[in-house]
């Protein structure tokens, strides 16, 4: 019985003493719809970031993606990337959602989006709608 009361008590202190390893500035970003966020994201992804989360100031339907992020996940599926949804935290899987991606005209600034997958965070509204959360771009 010691024994027990003893794992569980030092399982509890190294979990509880156990750091959150901080984020980058370059691997959290937030989305805003202007160049500087371009800017930004394509100089995390040519540091080789292995994964840069892009926070949703304003969710999104799965249905409506803003253009400006659509262009750097349009580039990962044009080379051979993948684009996959998932649910956030404590969200119900009711189904998948399917993305389509439409080939876009490619400017420059996208090309390091080309070494990328990319997790799109979604939770449902109350109609059911899929409102995308947060954009993880993982590097391949």
């Amino acid at each position: 019985m010691k024994i027990k009361i003893l794992t569980t008590t030092l399982i509890i202190l190294l979990t509880a003493c156990q750091s959150n390893p901080t984020k980058s500035p370059s691997s959290y970003l937030k989305y805003i719809d202007t160049n500087q966020f371009d800017q930004q994201l394509s100089q995390s992804m040519q540091q080789d970031e292995p994964e840069i989360e892009i926070e949703t100031l304003s969710p999104f339907s799965s249905n409506n993606i803003p253009e400006r992020l659509n262009n750097w996940l349009s580039m990962i599926t044009q080379n051979g990337g993948k684009v996959k949804t998932e649910p956030a935290e404590g969200e119900r899987v009711l189904g998948t959602i399917k993305l389509i991606f439409n080939s876009i005209y490619n400017l420059g600034k996208y090309e390091p989006a080309a070494k990328y997958d990319a997790k799109l965070i979604y939770r449902r509204n109350e109609s059911g709608a899929a409102m995308i959360e947060k954009v993880i771009f993982i590097n391949r």
